[in-house]
């Protein structure tokens, strides 16, 4: 099974996190997606760009 990798959805973009976090199913301890670690930077452009808008 192929894993997706999703993305953070800032200022009408998709933007690509340099960390993910790996998302797991508790039922057999297989990877089921990633998902985006957002850093601080990410949280500020979010913040910015819902400003903005």
């Amino acid at each position: 099974m192929q894993c997706k990798t999703y993305q953070m959805y800032i200022d009408g973009e998709f933007v690509p996190s340099k960390e993910t976090i790996a998302v797991i199913n508790p039922a057999d301890k297989q990877t089921v997606s990633y998902i985006p670690k957002g850093t601080k930077e990410d949280v500020q452009n979010a913040v910015d760009a819902a400003s903005r808008a």
